[in-house]
């Protein structure tokens, strides 16, 4: 049986240390780590430390994968949007034959597959995404390309965008992505607890932050494409 844990520290002393209570709690309990299974990731550190385990020294990764989301050192979503994006392929792959060139299930019904499918691969974990307009802009062409593959319409046919939406009665990835973090931030903002409010209103000191990409989570939904009135109802 295994179990994923994680680790975070602020100072390049502080991952040892708790690699070593964390070594002792498990060997307490007849618990074993897994040295292969273990990795360290660090942010904005010119000299990595060199961390070990039971004399055993860890691998230092570049992106480290928790829950299903990718985290990288330079803190860039690009490699997590492209494992969201390769992920939502993969599904609609599998869905061709069943879902999408099934003659017998109404256009309604593979609105609804595609929605419970392919954009919670796409959009998991995406409320606490601060986005630039490139990467959105890349989610957003994924988006219209699974719609236009479902629909059966080609570039040729010369169909708007706003036609496609309209027709497959969806909205663009910039507004369903804007709607969840407003939703996450309303359950962020209800919590009786400060420490989850910290990072949400917090900011990288050092970090490198692309060209016009929002610096906090809260710059994001300040640019969103969500009106005022739907702002005010999530």
């Amino acid at each position: 049986m295994t179990h994923p844990s994680s680790v975070i520290s602020h100072n390049n002393d502080g991952p040892q240390r708790l690699k070593d209570h964390f070594a002792h709690a498990c060997k307490e309990f007849a618990l074993t780590i897994s040295i292969k299974k273990t990795e360290y990731m660090t942010q904005d550190a010119p000299i990595p430390p060199t961390i070990s385990v039971n004399d055993s020294r860890l691998e230092t990764v570049d992106n480290f994968r928790y829950l299903g989301s990718i985290i990288s050192s330079n803190v860039s979503l690009d490699a997590e949007i492209n494992a969201r994006i390769g992920n939502a392929a993969a599904v609609m792959s599998k869905l061709q034959r069943r879902v999408w060139e099934n003659k017998n299930l109404t256009l309604s019904t593979k609105m609804k597959v595609y929605q419970a499918c392919v954009l919670s691969t796409l959009l998991y974990g995406s409320e606490t995404w601060t986005t630039h307009a490139k990467q959105e802009k890349k989610l957003n062409v994924f988006h219209m390309r699974c719609l236009r593959k479902i629909l059966g319409i080609t570039w040729e046919d010369k169909v708007t965008n706003s036609e496609v939406l309209s027709k497959a009665k969806l909205s663009t990835i910039f507004a369903m992505h804007s709607e969840r973090r407003l939703r996450w931030l309303r359950h962020v903002h209800r919590m009786k607890r400060s420490y989850p409010k910290g990072p949400l209103y917090g900011q990288l000191e050092c970090a490198p932050v692309p060209e016009a990409a929002p610096s906090t989570l809260q710059d994001s939904v300040r640019g969103s494409s969500v009106s005022k009135h739907r702002h005010q109802q999530l």
